[in-house]
């Protein structure tokens, strides 16, 4: 049988994001654009991005898996690329199934692979209106996350009548500027409940532990901020208290200090970052 049309790039960007997921380590370089305009959003060693688009009422799911591979950004679309002897794959999965897998040798050459519900075909004109159409939609849901719709990594879900829902999330995030390390976060949520962007309870068997690092090239304004050849690490562990409300412990460099003040402007920061809108 004959292929189904490939959609457009113009019909293939109106799609509405609806979530967002990322695993792996992923490192986010600066943010400033390149020479050509390009922001470099993130390399991921071993990862996987995926959020769910609808489009004239279907649901698609499309995900961006592989290792050593970039992603970046412009004005109007984003692009993917493996760095050499990485490969990436880009999969839309609904009505229809698509994918492209691109792979690049030693010296960075790559070569595409491009497949239809699970059968091999040319990287032709069709692959090639699609894959366009893919990174379109992945370019919108880029700038969703930067505008703080959604982030890479974890998922609330379960939301309740008051708007309360469960966070459960796993980060390994590292910040580069000029591609020196200029930060490193862990994070690990477990049945944590938010509401408005605040956690307002725990789950039993739940847990919220945050581990971050600014090392001395990190560029942004922070009153902890290290001089040259220091570094600062935050630690917070939030847990359930018997009443079923949250206590937390927060500490600088290992020494705990009042959760209160700059602390809580620094988690609300966390908070903004990797929690998603229900």
């Amino acid at each position: 049988p004959e292929p189904p049309p490939a959609e457009s790039p113009a019909v293939a960007a109106t799609g509405r994001v609806t979530g967002s997921l990322a695993d792996g380590r992923i490192t986010r370089p600066s943010d400033t654009p390149d020479a050509e305009g390009w922001t470099t959003e993130m390399m991921l060693a071993d990862g996987r991005l995926g959020y769910d688009d609808e489009r004239e009422g279907r649901t698609w799911n499309l995900a961006v898996e592989g290792r050593d591979f970039v992603v970046q950004s412009n004005r109007s679309t984003a692009r993917v690329s493996p760095r050499p002897r990485g490969h990436v794959i880009l999969r839309e999965t609904g009505p229809v199934t698509r994918s492209v897998e691109i792979r690049a040798d030693a010296a960075g050459r790559e070569t595409r692979s491009f497949h239809v519900d699970g059968t091999r075909r040319a990287y032709d004109a069709e692959a090639a209106a699609w894959t366009a159409g893919f990174l379109q939609r992945l370019h919108g849901h880029l700038n969703e996350r930067r505008s703080g719709g959604a982030s890479t990594g974890g998922a609330a879900t379960g939301s309740g009548g008051d708007g309360t829902q469960v966070w459960n999330a796993t980060h390994e995030t590292v910040h580069e500027h000029h591609g020196r390390p200029a930060s490193d976060l862990e994070l690990v949520a477990r049945r944590v409940q938010i509401r408005g962007r605040q956690v307002v309870g725990i789950l039993p068997g739940g847990t919220l532990t945050v581990r971050e690092t600014l090392h001395p090239d990190y560029p942004d304004p922070d009153p902890l901020k290290p001089g040259p050849g220091g570094v600062t690490t935050r630690t917070l562990h939030a847990s359930r208290t018997g009443a079923g409300g949250v206590s937390w412990t927060y500490r600088v460099n290992g020494v705990e200090r009042p959760f209160e003040g700059e602390a809580r402007t620094w988690f609300g920061r966390i908070l903004r970052e990797y929690t998603m809108r229900g």
